[in-house]
This record gives structure tokens, C-alpha cells and sequence, in this order.
């Protein structure tokens, strides 16, 4: 990415899509195919325990100790090829004089692009057709494939309530593949946190349509780890989903499901729900947002029977880290009986 940016001028800055908390997001063009440019806000005193003023780390030391750092961040890790592939690139981003050592200000860079943990899942998952294509890094700016947003969102909440049936329901089974496609990465299940329209885009490829999540960066992989205060006596009881607060999007805290039930005070956190019982939840039903939801006003014929299946799919009643087949089959069937 460095010699397209520095050297050959290729990639063109259009205008800034977020400044958040953690990182900055500008829309660029790249040989006229619009991209995604991304850079986390620097983390100082943080990265001072990986490497020390006047250290040199080696490619193999850099190499040995990004991996034990990966697999402490990222949940169930298992070693694979994309690994190295991944921390190759990363090292010969950051190794400004070609001297096959960091020294420490691009160590500085090295580690902290290590630390933005979408950075690094995009970057492992990136064979996948519900990954957006990641371009490389040039120090601590990161570029991804632009998928375009408006499809799910719609222009504004009238066309979005008014789309025909057809095309909401061709998104919906898209969505259906992704979340599926989610369920057996190389590393385990993706349990991806903010499955919300404003964090999936949709594009074709060769002919069909694939939906992408575009921002991973509260996700994880394998079974989360209960609350501090999960035990069994809310398991049976009438579980549903609630609405992030702003304390808990941290990580695995913006998947939490809760039980009210008097046993419980209200406030019993089962942890993390799979995610067809988020997709449900925020895109099919959408409980928690202002938008008329993808699977609004459906045709008559399967009305009825699509309620009872979203109540099931969002309420379950028992904590199920993976996806129920028997829910994912019945909304696949009653959606195809509708798709022209």
C-alpha cells in the first residue's frame, strides 16, 4: 500500500466517513475503484511492554512474539497459514530502511497496528466471500474494500419501508449465508458483536448477491465466557435480547441477552447470543433501532407463521451460543416460497 500511496500517488482522499474513539475512516479511490482507508488513534504508554526505547527486534523475534500476542487477544486461536502471511506484511510495512530489523519507532507502529483487532481478523479472514478485501497497510493506515451500505439501509426510512418484498427478502437469505459462512471459520465461530445496518454493506459477484460485514472490531471467536455474576438459574426461563448501553459495546458486552424474571432482578446476563438470534433481533425485527425492519409487512401467505419463527429466533429461552438449524431451515424455506 506504501508505494501506491507515497510513490506512485494512486489513491486519492475523498472525504472522512467517522472519527470515533478508536479510529479514523476516510473514503479514498485507488485506480478509480473507491476503497476504505482506516487508522487507529494512537495508543502510547500501552505499547511500551512490547518493545523498549533503543530495542531492535529481529523479523523472527517480531514474528515469534506477534503470534503469542495474537493468540492471546483473539479467542481460541489455532495456528494457520494466514497468520504469517499476515505478520510478513505487517513487518515489511513498518521496516522503513529494508534492514530486516525494527527499530523502535517502527516497532512503535508495528505492534499498535497488531492491536486494532479488526485490522487483524479482516486480515485472517479475508478469503471469505463475507469479508471485504483487505488491501495491505502502509505503517499505521490500513485499506479495505468500500461495500456499499445504502442496500440495507435504504436512502431514507420511506424507501427503505416501501422496497418490494422480493428484494428485502433476496438481502435477508444473503444475510442468512454470511452469518452461516460465520459459524466454521479456519478459527472457530465468529461471534460478531454490532450485527447492525450500520455495520453490513452488500455487493455482487458474478451475478450473485453477497452481503459483508464491514466493522468487526467488537467480534471474536469460539464460545464467549459467561458474566461474573452468569450461573444456571435463569437457563429455561423466558430470555430476552436487550439493548446495548454505552458501558457495555466493549467486546463481548454488545451480545448480552438477560432474563427478567424475579430470581434474576431484572438484570441477569446470560452472555453472548449466536448470531442468527442478533441478526433477527437487529436487522429482521429491529427492537432496538428506529428503522422499519428488513422483513416488514411480509406477504400474506407466510405472515403468521415468520412471526412465530423471528419470536423463536429472538427468544429461544435457553442460551444457544450456535445457531439453531431448525430456526436458520424454517426462515431459508418461507423466504425462498417468496423470492420470485
Amino acid at each position: 500500500l506504501c508505494e501506491s500511496l507515497c510513490v506512485l500517488e494512486e489513491i486519492h482522499f475523498q472525504k472522512c466517513l467517522d472519527h470515533g474513539r478508536k479510529l479514523h475512516v476516510l473514503l479514498a479511490e485507488w485506480r478509480e475503484i473507491p476503497m476504505i482507508l482506516k487508522t487507529p488513534k494512537p495508543l502510547g504508554h500501552k505499547l511500551e511492554q512490547r518493545i523498549l526505547p533503543g530495542q531492535v527486534q529481529t523479523r523472527e523475534e517480531f514474528i515469534n512474539q506477534a503470534n503469542r500476542s495474537i493468540y492471546q487477544s483473539v479467542a481460541n486461536w489455532n495456528y494457520h497459514r494466514k497468520t504469517e502471511v499476515l505478520l510478513k506484511g505487517v513487518f515489511s510495512s513498518c521496516d522503513a530502511n529494508r534492514d530486516n530489523k525494527l527499530h523502535y519507532d517502527e516497532a512503535m507502529v508495528c505492534w499498535q497496528l497488531l492491536q486494532t483487532q479488526e485490522y487483524v481478523m479482516f486480515s485472517l479472514l479475508e478469503d471469505l466471500a463475507d469479508i471485504p478485501d483487505v488491501y495491505g497497510s502502509c505503517g499505521l493506515l490500513y485499506g479495505i474494500e468500500f461495500v456499499d451500505p445504502k442496500p440495507i439501509l435504504g436512502i431514507n426510512t420511506a424507501e427503505f419501508d416501501t422496497r418490494p418484498w422480493n428484494i428485502r427478502a433476496n438481502l435477508a437469505l444473503a444475510l442468512l449465508v454470511m452469518i452461516q459462512t460465520f459459524e466454521q471459520t479456519p478459527y472457530g465461530t465468529l461471534h460478531v458483536c454490532g450485527l447492525n445496518e450500520h455495520n453490513l454493506g452488500v455487493t455482487k459477484r458474478n451475478g450473485q448477491l453477497i452481503t459483508k460485514v464491514i466493522n468487526i472490531d467488537k467480534s471474536w471467536f469460539g464460545d464467549s465466557k459467561q458474566s461474573e455474576d452468569d450461573s444456571d438459574l435463569c437457563v429455561g426461563s423466558k430470555c430476552t435480547m436487550v439493548r446495548c448501553a454505552q458501558e457495555q459495546v466493549e467486546r463481548k458486552g454488545c451480545c448480552l441477552s438477560t432474563c427478567d424474571t424475579p430470581r434474576c432482578n431484572g438484570k441477569h446476563y446470560l452472555g453472548a447470543t449466536n448470531n442468527l438470534q442478533s441478526l433477527c433481533y437487529m436487522i429482521f425485527r429491529q427492537y432496538a433501532s428506529r428503522q422499519p425492519a428488513l422483513l416488514f409487512n411480509p406477504p400474506e401467505s407466510i405472515r403468521s407463521e415468520l412471526e412465530r419463527i423471528l419470536n423463536q429466533c429472538i427468544n429461544p429461552g435457553r442460551r444457544l451460543m450456535h445457531i439453531p438449524s431448525d430456526v436458520m431451515d424454517s426462515l431459508h424455506r418461507l423466504l425462498r416460497l417468496t423470492v420470485v
